[in-house]
């Protein structure tokens, strides 16, 4: 190899001139020359020849050896030692550094030329061969078969990572080991150990398979059906030196062959019950073939359709009342629908700024081209240059090759503009009677709000004066002359809201029209709020009537989740029904666990769980059942869960305070009783029982 680059290391200047002399007679360039054991390291970096010739006797901190051996480890390039004398412990040294050859002083030109020749020679054999050995490591480690290997002496040197896993055993603690010790087989059905598939291997030299039905016991004595063969390792001149070992797990296929037999012994059981069946089998795979041939006509049909579906969306695109283009990192133009063509011209193969604003260079600020940077959609305005003003959306658009585009969307927005610019001056015009027009509205609620601080003293003296009734049915009158009382002035708050609304439907929408929507609608609220009192008294009232049947405790409560679907939306629900018919009123009890589902919902504003279960118990011979409803919501303080079930008290907002009571009432119309167990920050429980 003549074009070899050389470094010498000597510390004698003239034999080291001498040997660049030799070195350059026989055609190999000299890269560097070096005199001391640190210089030869770093000549060596920074040169890295292809060879070293290194003196092994040296002046400085460290010998020749030393220098080869921090060589060879930081850069592998092959070393000749090239000495006079040497001690005996200096040459065991550089035995351990596995020098590629030794040249003794003094030493003729051939020999010299030879001992490269063969140094530089071996160097790229060893590299070729570790290359190759890294290459076949790597893929059987990769590979999806488990793989060992072993000797000629049946002593494992090698085995992947799926073999470690089948077998439980890692590489570190299996090598040198007897394959037997590792890999232990057996029949499946008689569990009698099978001979090993390496000894067969070395006594006949052919690849042998594993009998059927062969198990490997693992490490754990895990048993795992497997599928191998083992095969020999030859030298280049037919010797065994190893055998190796490829198997993988069949578990599945074992598994689905057992299940295919099980299968085939039910179907020859069934095979003379089938004969008679054959004519009406060999019609209905007629009838098959036939729905097949339509099918495949529909298929053709249905590919046409959308061969025409494409042409009509290119339609689409082309008569679109915007422009819609495809533009390239490179400011080309691919695509580009009528409506740009006709405003802004064809490119033929020019690029956008060229043939739009007869640049030579991109623009300096170009908004489309920011899309390519985010990958996010961009909506900016352009005053194009035909005068009028668009809206574009600009979007990262992936091509079929997978090359990145930007779609861009103009939607001519100039009338508009034009109109936008009119109405502000009519807004304008119109704020003046805005303010008016308010001011006189303030003044009608002003009015309205008054009535109903009235109305809500007298609901609240009514109340005073229902409580102390003393019977149910003088309640029932009492509340229904309330209701009589308080409906009279809910009609005149009605009528006043009607017409403050229409009043503000009259005005533009302006600054302060949302406000006095807002007070409305406090007002409507505030109505609507009174009618619900007037209406749950008058059901909290009266006696209780039921009407009961055997009913499944399932179709009430779906009756009742299915009224509150829309305030479930993030709540987990569940629900675990003991299979069971009760006793109870169809129409009252979904009204009761509506209330309570509500309740739990309000509770759980974030979301939560909701669970919906029942129990049965045995008492002294009589049944009880238990319906329970619970949720992970807020919970109820110690205080409040004290008075939770007293009329007109709520821990909400917005509410009565009369639907707790009413279920309350309704259960024990029932005979059956309704609690209520709750923690703060941890949930509530409320259990119904009823007599089963």
């Amino acid at each position: 190899m003549p074009d070899a680059r050389i470094l010498i290391v000597e510390d004698e200047g003239i034999e080291a001139l001498d040997m660049k002399q030799r070195l350059k007679s026989l055609g190999y360039p000299v890269s560097d020359v070096a005199s001391t054991g640190e210089e030869a390291i770093k000549k060596a970096g920074e040169t890295y020849p292809d060879l070293i010739l290194m003196d092994i006797m040296l002046q400085g901190k460290i010998d020749g050896v030393t220098a080869a051996e921090q060589i060879s480890t930081r850069f592998d390039i092959p070393i000749v030692y090239v000495t006079a004398y040497a001690d005996e412990d200096t040459l065991q040294r550089a035995k351990i550094t596995e020098p590629y050859g030794y040249i003794v002083k003094p030493f003729q030109e051939r020999e010299l030329h030879i001992v490269i020749d063969m140094a530089l020679y071996k160097h790229k054999v060893e590299r070729k061969l570790k290359e190759s050995e890294k290459w076949l490591a790597t893929s059987l480690r990769s590979i999806g078969d488990a793989v060992i290997a072993t000797d000629k002496n049946g002593l494992i040197t090698f085995m992947n990572p799926v073999a470690e896993q089948l077998m439980g055993w890692k590489l570190q603690e299996a090598v040198n080991k007897n394959l037997t010790e590792v890999f232990k087989i057996a029949n499946m059905y008689t569990r009698q150990p099978i001979e090993n598939p390496v000894t067969k291997v070395i006594l006949q030299g052919a690849i042998v398979g594993l009998a059927n039905h062969t198990i490997l016991i693992a490490r754990d004595g895990t048993e795992i059906p497997i599928d191998d063969s083992a095969a020999p390792i030859k030298d280049d001149k037919g010797n065994i030196i190893g055998v190796i070992l490829v198997f993988r797990d069949v578990t599945e296929r074992v598994k689905a062959e057992m299940e295919l037999k099980i299968a085939h012994d039910v179907l020859e059981m069934r095979v003379s019950e089938r004969t008679a069946q054959l004519t009406q089998t060999v019609k209905e795979l007629e009838a098959e073939v036939s729905m097949r041939t339509t099918a495949e006509m529909a298929l053709r049909a249905s590919e046409q359709a959308v061969k025409n579906e494409r042409k009509r969306f290119f339609d689409v695109l082309e008569t679109l009342p915007a422009y819609l283009v495809l533009l390239t990192p490179d400011y080309h133009v691919p695509f580009d629908n009528r409506f740009f063509r006709e405003r802004f011209g064809e490119s033929h193969g020019r690029r956008c700024f060229e043939y739009l604003f007869n640049r030579t260079e991109p623009c300096e600020i170009c908004e489309t081209y920011t899309v390519l940077k985010t990958m996010k959609p961009h909506r900016w305005k352009w005053l194009g240059p035909d005068g009028r003003n668009y809206d574009i959306y600009d979007f990262p658009f992936t091509d079929t090759d997978g090359s990145t585009l930007i779609m861009e969307m103009g939607i001519d927005v100039t009338e508009q503009k034009q109109a936008q610019e009119a109405l502000r001056k009519l807004n304008e015009t119109l704020e003046q009677r805005v303010s008016e027009r308010t001011a006189a509205l303030s003044k009608s609620e002003e009015r309205y709000r008054h009535l109903a601080e009235s109305l809500e003293e007298t609901v609240k003296k009514q109340v005073a004066e229902l409580r102390q009734a003393q019977t149910l049915a003088a309640l029932g009158q009492m509340i229904s002359v309330v209701a009589h009382e308080i409906r009279n002035p809910l009609h005149t708050i009605n009528l006043g809201i009607d017409s403050l609304q229409k009043a503000i439907e009259r005005v533009q929408q302006g600054p302060e029209i949302s406000e006095v929507s807002e007070i409305a609608e406090e007002i409507a609220y505030g109505s609507r709020l009174m009618n619900s009192v007037i209406e749950e008294l008058l059901y909290y009232a009266r006696p209780v009537t039921l009407e009961p049947s055997w009913r499944p405790i399932n179709d009430i409560v779906d009756k009742a989740l299915s009224l509150t679907t829309h305030r479930l939306q993030n709540i987990s629900v569940d629900v675990d029904l003991e299979q069971k018919e009760i006793f109870v009123d169809a129409e009252r009890l979904p009204r009761v666990l509506v209330n309570l589902i509500l309740n739990a919902a309000d509770a759980m504003p974030d979301g939560g769980k909701l669970k919906v279960y029942t129990q049965r118990q045995e008492t002294d011979g009589a049944g009880i059942f238990r319906l329970c409803i619970s949720d992970t919501g807020c919970g109820i303080s110690e205080e409040s869960l004290e008075k939770i079930s007293e009329p007109f008290y709520t821990t909400k907002t917005r509410g009565t305070g009369l639907g707790l009571p009413i279920c309350k009432k309704l259960i024990e119309a029932h005979n059956g009783n309704l609690t209520i167990r709750s923690r703060l920050n941890e949930g509530t429980t409320v259990e119904i029982t009823l007599p089963t």
